[in-house]
């Protein structure tokens, strides 16, 4: 008996080698004990085939069981359980630019409106139709093409003559395309995701955000009190009654409508990102929102290898900054401190010795804003401000 089924404890199937010795065992019932089994023979060899394709075929089954349990499942499978949150895998995407644009009252900007960079020739497009209000307002472009970077006050040309758009201009830097998610990020949003239906509406509000395309990470700063209070002591200050919600990216559009949809009532929004969004009735609503400054750092590890324990061969120095990297990347949230402590965990674990420890050991890990600034504790960031580090920034000394 072959076994392959799901039981109170999950999925159960034998190994393929469990496999073939069953099939072994049933071969010599029916033709009886002396019948020569042995791997050389023709009889035994079709066995191995038969087996194969069973253990394949419970393989792909187990492979469909996990694939319903956003936990363990991978790849394509994830993104199909992930779909029933309404949350997508976020794909590699180009750069993109916040304009502060001026368009007559009334007036409808067409999506694919292009402006251009007056220095380097890169083109943006309007990602939504843009219906104006008369004063400035701020409007999600998306570059047409890869590598596209601006500096700020430079995306100022318009393209496309288009009735009522009188100017733009970027305040801040165009944001880098990003890489596609991976299935370690899409796991973690789709687990936060989750708490959409709560009757936290802070929650709810978070929770509708990361269903936004491109929004990337996010961080939400709530003051329920009737004063003004520091939601970051020293650094952020927020009105009475107010939510303060931080993103590293996406389209304006969709961000204001998300907040406007989820957050309670009488609850105001704080931030520099300005979004009109209509109520049900065509009133106009203020939605304020805040997009994360990124903060490149600077890191030098000093450490000291374990004799014996093939630290050079398991990786070394460009396994460990490679790990740190891709930690930050993935973990570090918009106004969060860097800690140094939580670096040196990706950093040990990314080259192991034979003994399956550490390869080496950490003497001191020093962080700056700045290459020639490094210190060796925390580095703190305001509220708005997301760390980014990148392998290249990573030096590492051996003492």
């Amino acid at each position: 008996m072959i076994n392959i089924q799901v039981t109170d404890a999950g999925f159960e199937r034998d190994t393929l080698e469990t496999i073939l010795a069953n099939l072994t065992d049933e071969a010599e019932l029916i033709f009886g004990d002396d019948i020569d089994l042995s791997p050389s023979t023709q009889d035994a060899e079709l066995l191995g085939v038969f087996a194969e394709a069973i253990d394949d075929t419970a393989q792909a089954v187990e492979d469909v069981y996990n694939g319903r349990n956003p936990d363990v499942a991978t790849g394509q499978n994830l993104r199909s359980v992930c779909r029933i949150n309404n949350v997508d895998v976020i794909l590699g995407s180009f750069s993109f630019v916040n304009l502060t644009a001026v368009i007559t009252t009334g007036a409808v900007v067409p999506a694919g409106t292009l402006v251009q960079d007056v220095d380097t020739g890169a083109t943006y497009a309007f990602d939504v139709d843009t219906t104006g209000v008369g004063t400035s307002q701020t409007v999600s472009c998306t570059a047409t093409e890869e590598g596209a970077v601006s500096a700020p006050g430079k995306v100022t040309q318009i393209v496309t003559p288009t009735y009522g758009l009188i100017s733009v201009t970027n305040p801040s830097a165009s944001t880098p395309a990003t890489a596609e998610e991976t299935d370690e990020q899409l796991r973690l949003r789709r687990g936060q995701s989750t708490a959409m239906p709560t009757q936290a509406l802070v929650d709810g509000v978070r929770a509708s955000l990361l269903t936004v395309p491109a929004v990337g990470k996010m961080k939400l700063w709530e003051n329920s009190c009737g004063t003004y209070v520091d939601a970051k002591p020293g650094d952020l200050i927020l009105p009475p009654h107010s939510i303060s919600v931080v993103v590293t990216s996406g389209a304006a559009a969709a961000i204001g409508l998300a907040i406007f949809q989820r957050k309670s009532l009488g609850c105001t929004t704080a931030g520099d990102q300005l979004v009109v969004v209509s109520d049900t009735y065509g009133n106009p609503v203020d939605i304020y929102y805040r997009y994360a400054a990124p903060v490149r750092s600077y890191l030098t590890i000093n450490y000291k290898e374990r004799p014996g324990q093939g630290f050079g061969a398991g990786g070394g120095e460009d396994g460990v900054k490679a790990a740190v990297a891709a930690w930050v990347t993935t973990n570090q949230q918009p106004g969060a401190d860097i800690l140094t402590s939580h670096l040196m965990v990706p950093a040990l674990l990314a080259v192991t010795g034979i003994d399956g420890l550490p390869a080496f050991a950490i003497e001191d890990l020093l962080i700056g804003r700045a290459a020639d600034a490094k210190v060796s504790a925390d580095l703190a960031l305001a509220f708005n401000e997301l760390a980014t580090v990148d392998a290249a920034d990573i030096v590492m000394v051996a003492v």
